[in-house]
Formats: C-alpha cells, structure tokens, sequence
C-alpha cells in the first residue's frame, strides 16, 4: 500500500494537479511526435502497482482516446516513487502562460527558483523549479513545443540535481 504522503504526491501530479485542466487549451493533436514508456527511466524500473496504475489511467482518460499521452511513475518502491512523468503529444495554445501552470499546478505548492532551461534538440521552451513536499524538497521541469508539453517531477532532488537529466529524460520520452 502507497503510504499517504507519497500517494497523494502521486494524485496531484497525474490526476488532480495534472494536466487534464489544459484540455481546453489543446491546438491539434500531434502526430509528428511519439512517445514512449520506458519500462526503465534513468535507471529507476516503471512502477507497476495497481493504485499508481490507477492514478495513471485516471490522467490519461481525461484526455479521451484520440489524443497520445503518457504517464508513468518510476523508482525502487510505490513506497518512494522517485520521478513521475506526464507528456501529452498536442500543442498548446499560449505557450509561455501555460509553461507557468505546469509548474504552478503540479503539486499543490508554489514552485520557486522557477528558471528557464534549455528544451534539448527537441525544441520548445521550458523551465524547472523547485517545491517542498511531505517527502522534503521536490524538483521539476515543464515544456511546452510546437507538438508535445509535459513534466517531469523528480520526488526529493534539488534543482542542481536534475538540470543535466532533463533534456536526456525528455528524449526517452518523446521522438
């Protein structure tokens, strides 16, 4: 059983503080993109639990059947999940205010050290921030490109910790 702490991390990052809210937002479903679900992620296998399965499913739904995403939770234990990833493969309209919220609305905090990083060969805009959890400080990173946005939260990392990973991550993540 996923204690309470981490699973309610879990559900305001894929569900309740996940993307779904920026449905309204959508331009056009992309397929000049795919994604992936690595079954491993920066050495950490995909959990496979049936409540973060649940958290998952519940994400990804709300987007309907016609529109690619994935979520995945990844680490040594439901216990301690230790990166979570949420990608949609659609544009967004207003690129630069809804960078904002998928930072603003991942884990029920306000995000700081909010700065703008590099998006990698993938194109697009993005930033990370940091945010202080149950699980002590968490780091993440959102992007928003003409055909994909998404985040990436890395539960108990500092910023300095996660800035080289995000780009390669990314590109596990999407082609």
């Amino acid at each position: 059983m996923i204690a309470s702490a981490v699973g309610a991390v879990i559900g305001l990052t894929l569900a309740g503080g996940g993307l779904q809210h920026l449905k309204p937002l959508f331009g056009i479903e992309s397929d000049s993109v795919r994604l992936s679900e690595p079954a491993v992620l920066q050495g950490l296998p995909r959990l496979t639990d049936p409540e973060v399965q649940r958290e998952a499913a519940t994400a990804k739904s709300t987007y309907g059947t016609d529109v690619d995403s994935v979520v995945a939770v990844y680490g040594a234990s439901s216990e301690q999940p230790e990166l979570m990833v949420h990608v949609v493969a659609a544009s967004l309209k207003n690129p630069e205010i809804n960078l904002d919220r998928l930072l603003t609305d991942t884990l029920g905090t306000t995000p700081r050290d909010v700065s703008k990083v590099d998006a990698g060969p993938l194109g697009g805009i993005a930033q990370c921030a940091t945010a202080e959890t149950a699980q002590g400080s968490t780091a993440l990173c959102s992007w928003v490109a003409d055909n994909s946005f998404g985040k990436i939260v890395w539960v108990g990392a500092s910023l300095a910790d996660i800035t080289r990973e995000f780009v390669h991550i990314r590109g596990q993540l999407e082609s």
